[in-house]
Parts: structure tokens; C-alpha cells; sequence
């Protein structure tokens, strides 16, 4: 039974540090804290107005800076009206991390979610 009991405070233990460790990592999520740059490139349809375009390219909160006759300029991107080409660039943390928060921000839907329950 001690052996048990102590397996399950090393377990815990563990668990408690990755919370506590995202927890701090995704006070500063609306920051740029360990994250690095990643440049996307989209097609999506020709001639979309700059209100559809967020949409089309998965882009929460897109605001359209500038626009010319071949050209729509967004924070961080660009589209090409013509070829519906979009290119832009986000923030992202590196892949462990973007994991390590993923334990800590479960849904009900998730497999895990039971795990912060208890």
C-alpha cells in the first residue's frame, strides 16, 4: 500500500507541475512569450471581399489595414484578389508547449477531461 501511495504522489506531483508550469505560459497567451514566428500560405477563393476573408483563411479578429485593386494588406498578411493567394504570419508557441497547454485547456469532448474533474 506505501508503495502505491507514493507512485500516486509522484504522479500528482507531476501533474501539479504542468499545471502549474501552462498555467503561468497562458497568463501571457495575448503576448509574444516563447512564442516564434510561422508564415502560412493560403489559397482560398479569388476576389473575396475583406469581410469574408477572415473566414476563408481561419483568422479570428482579421483586420483589414489597407486595400488596393489587386492586393487586400491585414495585420501580419496579405491576399492577392487575382489567385487567391493568402500569405501571413502568426505567433505560436513551440510543439511542446502547444501540448503541454493542451492538457491544461480541456473540453468535455476531450478524452482527458476527467482528469481535471479530479
Amino acid at each position: 500500500m506505501r508503495i502505491l501511495h507514493r507512485y500516486l504522489g509522484y504522479f500528482l506531483t507531476g501533474m501539479m507541475a504542468v499545471y502549474a508550469v501552462t498555467g503561468f505560459i497562458m497568463t501571457f497567451r495575448d503576448t509574444n512569450f516563447l512564442k516564434f514566428d510561422k508564415t502560412w500560405e493560403r489559397t482560398v477563393e479569388p476576389n473575396l471581399p475583406g469581410s469574408a476573408l477572415g473566414e476563408a483563411i481561419e483568422q479570428r479578429r482579421l483586420k483589414v489595414t489597407r486595400e488596393d485593386s489587386t492586393t487586400i494588406y491585414f495585420d501580419n498578411g496579405q491576399y492577392d484578389k487575382a489567385s487567391g493567394k493568402a500569405t501571413f504570419t502568426t505567433k505560436e508557441w513551440p510543439a511542446y508547449i502547444e501540448k503541454l497547454t493542451d492538457l491544461h485547456t480541456s473540453r468535455t469532448a476531450d478524452p482527458l477531461f476527467f482528469m481535471n474533474v479530479f
